[in-house]
């Protein structure tokens, strides 16, 4: 199966808010109330925001498979640029939307690529995933839960 990944636009805000309630659904916040309307404005940031774009991966029947959320921030002490993900979800074609990012990066001039594992991943498929592409460990993510959520 092909895998096609573009940018997004306003367009596709419906469908991304859609698509982003099943990722919210398999998430390690699926705890915490998914909020369409903070989705669209995610979404929405992510297509007008300078520093900012959303890359969507779609099946050859045009439906959703992934995004990511690029984004390219100062370093801090630098007046260089990092690129890393708001969010990043896939259900088919994370390699591709991954290849997609790191063409948007080197694009942009950025001087490296920070990117953290915040869902739970027992195979380590994520961590495969961005050895793969040329990604090394660094650090982890930790998580502290401050609210129940009813």
């Amino acid at each position: 199966m092909t895998i096609a990944v573009r940018l997004a636009h306003l367009g596709d805000l419906t469908r991304l808010v859609m698509f982003g309630r099943r990722a919210h659904a398999d998430s390690n916040y699926s705890d915490i109330p998914f909020n369409a309307d903070v989705t669209r404005n995610m979404f929405r940031g992510g297509v007008l925001l300078k520093g900012q774009d959303v890359l969507i991966a779609e099946r050859e029947d045009g439906s959703l498979c992934g995004f990511l959320i690029c984004m390219a921030i100062q370093l801090p002490f630098s007046r260089k640029k990092y690129a890393t993900d708001g969010a990043f979800y896939a259900e088919q074609g994370g390699d591709v939307l991954l290849d997609a990012f790191i063409d948007w990066a080197r694009a942009r001039h950025v001087a490296r690529i920070d990117m953290g594992v915040s869902q739970y991943d027992p195979g380590q498929r994520l961590d495969a995933l961005y050895a793969r592409k040329g990604l090394e460990r660094t650090g982890g993510m930790y998580l502290m839960k401050l609210e129940k959520q009813p």
